[in-house]
């Protein structure tokens, strides 16, 4: 199966950051209380990793219930925010850190313009082939990297 790709020019990646913000944003505010609620079992004697909500069988959860359903629903709607990032045809690298790539050119190599969650606007790029960590800021790329740069 062929990967569509989506290529972004700068001014175009930071018309999304607003959008990225919110849902990252969410993405945080679920985790924590994914967290909180695998906490709290945990105390009252129930294992569940914040990593295995989706995981629970019924027969695991007789005893909590509610907080399973809980858990699952914001699993759900967990899933339903990386499913709307990855729609704007941004790659998810680090969900965690909130790190996405939005695919680019420049002078004939493929790359990543990158943004992090907290970041005002995109300011950063890497090699496609390259770990996020990798991250290099735009003004080695181009001396001003002015949202009016196109850079495919």
């Amino acid at each position: 199966m062929h990967e569509m790709r989506m290529y972004y020019n700068l001014a175009e990646a930071n018309e999304l950051v607003p959008s990225l913000d919110y849902l990252f944003s969410e993405l945080a505010r679920i985790q924590r209380r994914i967290n909180s609620l695998c906490e709290k079992a945990t105390k009252a004697g129930v294992m569940i990793s914040p990593n295995a909500v989706l995981g629970i069988s019924p027969s695991e959860s007789a005893g909590i219930p509610s907080t399973t359903n809980t858990l699952r629903a914001l699993s759900e709607e967990y899933m339903t925010h990386l499913d709307e990032i990855a729609k704007l045809g941004v790659v998810i690298c680090d969900v965690d850190q909130g790190i996405v790539g939005f695919y680019s050119w420049f002078a004939g190599q493929e790359i990543f313009l990158s943004w992090q969650y907290g970041e005002p606007e995109v300011r950063y790029w890497h090699a496609v082939s390259e770990l996020p960590e990798t991250r290099r800021d735009l003004a080695e790329l181009v001396p001003s990297h002015s949202t009016s740069i196109r850079l495919h």
